[in-house]
């Protein structure tokens, strides 16, 4: 019974190691992806688990998107704007995290029986898979031209093997306009907890940025970020035609590249991370926005 009680232990913190502390941490768009993981607002759904979302452009769309790390996880965002107008807009969004391939070899021996080669029983090993699901309502309020105050709520379940928790957090975050300069202060994971049907109660501790954007001129960009836990990011955007973008970025744990194309209907986001951590490994990650109103109209 110890060995169990153990063994759930052990679970609990490989998945509290692969997941980065946070489910909700992992950026969401390819876009912010590749210009190093840096919080940044826009007018597309597709940063909703990022930062505040622009009053424009983003009625009836949808964003889903698709990332890969390595032979360790996959993660899977997607979202949607419920309504919006001039004064506040109000979306939804589910990410998920599966890691699959892990296997249980806590039955290899018999307990109280030390290892030996006659005693492993390979018949008692089998795989499962670790997998959370947190879903995102995100609440933006216009305050004025200039100001923009946005409010988190994130419910989150999460599985590993056999066992189950529930928790949920908040964030809030103020966006600021100034010239040719967005201000972005966030204060994460207020409240969050984690609650498990083993009696385990995990709790987060408070997470928090501060981002800028910087215009230079028509075709480029510059962004930084202050992370409280990833440490100081940067990242550069090039139009190098009207839809068409190249992007990199750099931070802490890693170096990124990304690519990204406006369509009619459709905007496309690609971006690959180059890690500098020897656990993780290298990871691609795509977006699609889809723009259902041009669909419906066309």
């Amino acid at each position: 019974m110890m060995f169990r009680f153990k063994f759930y232990c052990f679970l609990l913190f490989f998945s509290y190691l692969i997941s980065s502390d946070n489910l909700f941490r992992i950026i969401s768009s390819s876009r912010n992806v590749g210009i190093g993981g840096i919080h940044i607002s826009s007018d597309n759904i597709s940063s909703i688990f990022d930062g505040p979302i622009l009053k424009n452009k983003i009625n009836k769309t949808i964003f889903f998107s698709t990332g890969k790390y390595g032979n360790l996880f996959n993660v899977y965002h997607f979202s949607y704007n419920v309504y919006n107008n001039d004064i506040s807009n109000l979306s939804i969004g589910i990410v998920r995290r599966e890691i699959s391939d892990i296997f249980n070899t806590q039955l290899l021996v018999q307990e109280g029986i030390y290892p030996s080669l006659e005693n492993l029983n390979y018949d008692n090993i089998y795989s499962y898979s670790d997998s959370e699901t947190g879903m995102l309502i995100s609440y933006n309020k216009f305050l004025n031209s200039d100001f923009i105050i946005n409010l988190n709520f994130k419910p989150i379940f999460h599985q590993i093997d056999n066992i189950n928790a529930i928790g949920s957090s908040f964030d809030l975050r103020y966006l600021y306009f100034f010239k040719n300069v967005k201000l972005m202060l966030a204060v994460d994971n207020i409240l969050s907890f984690k609650k498990w049907d083993t009696g385990e109660f995990e709790k987060n501790n408070i997470d928090g940025f501060v981002s800028i954007e910087k215009k230079i001129n028509d075709l480029s960009t510059i962004f930084t970020e202050l992370n409280i836990v990833d440490g100081f990011k940067i990242g550069y955007e090039l139009k190098i035609q009207n839809n068409i973008f190249v992007r990199i970025g750099k931070n802490d744990a890693n170096s990124s590249f990304g690519l990204g194309f406006n369509l009619s209907s459709i905007k496309l986001d690609y971006a690959y991370v180059k890690s500098e951590n020897n656990f993780f490994y290298d990871s691609h990650r795509f977006g699609f926005n889809f723009n259902l109103q041009k669909e419906l109209q066309n």
